[in-house]
């Protein structure tokens, strides 16, 4: 069941800013580079991040997503073409909003389900094989910073090339320690060179795979944040800010396994 919901307040307004802090944690999920308040819901971390890179690369492209488009007077959830993975997360910002905000829901331009939602709770509006599976990410270490032209990335990952930007995101000095801090999660034995300057070999040393036990990145990646101002996934941002920019304390060998 993918139902296309409009959620709107008994009174008064939504509090917009709440609802992005709220989506922008969401580690699958991403707010439309073209559109303000318009964020695509895509079930798994890397789908989120390899998603946006060709959404900033092509605007006349859509991601095959849930999506949620915020205002202070309405939310409009459009789930007719999410899959299982995207619609358990869908699940969850819905199970949020009803419970952060007095609120109506009801299926665009047909019944209303605030009733429904009341006697029976949120999941009831979903397939058993979403509202029982887990977070498709959960258990897992989420993968940012493999970029596809790296030696060590992802080939399916985001572009060096397409993530670079002119000028400093906000709090990069923070980001770039933070990065820097991860623990050792697996060693690297061939060493890493910057991969945009191709005339000159630049070292970088060994990129090993660094963690603070929710996230994991190669050690170059705070090279390439501080010298091309790299874009980083904006949950990853709102995690390292809520460890006020410090790597917690993680016991590695309790973590599990990561292949690129």
């Amino acid at each position: 069941m993918s139902l296309n919901l409009v959620l709107t307040p008994r009174a008064g307004s939504f509090d917009v800013d709440a609802i992005r802090q709220w989506l922008d944690a969401r580690p699958d999920t991403f707010e439309d580079p073209h559109a303000a308040n318009t964020y695509f819901i895509c079930g798994f971390p890397n789908v989120a991040v390899r998603d946006y890179d060709q959404r900033t690369t092509d605007p006349t492209w859509f991601p095959r997503a849930c999506v949620a488009y915020v205002t202070a007077d309405q939310v409009v959830l459009v789930q007719e073409r999410g899959d299982d993975s995207d619609l358990r997360s869908s699940m969850d910002f819905l199970d949020w909003m009803v419970q952060r905000f007095d609120c109506r829901v009801r299926i665009d331009g047909f019944a209303d389900l605030t009733d429904k939602i009341r006697a029976q709770g949120v999941p009831s509006l979903y397939p058993e094989s979403v509202r029982t599976a887990p977070l498709p990410w959960a258990g897992s270490l989420i993968a940012i910073g493999f970029f596809q032209e790296l030696p060590h990335g992802d080939t399916v990952g985001p572009s060096l090339e397409h993530s670079r930007q002119a000028t400093a995101i906000p709090d990069e000095p923070a980001l770039v320690r933070y990065l820097e801090s991860g623990h050792v999660l697996r060693r690297a034995e061939s060493p890493a060179l910057d991969m945009l300057e191709f005339h000159e070999e630049i070292d970088l040393g060994l990129p090993h795979q660094l963690t603070d036990g929710v996230y994991v990145w190669p050690a170059d990646l705070p090279y390439y944040l501080h010298k091309y101002h790299v874009r980083l996934p904006r949950a990853f941002v709102v995690h390292a800010r809520r460890n006020d920019w410090r790597v917690p304390p993680v016991d590695v060998a309790t973590l599990p396994a990561f292949e690129i």
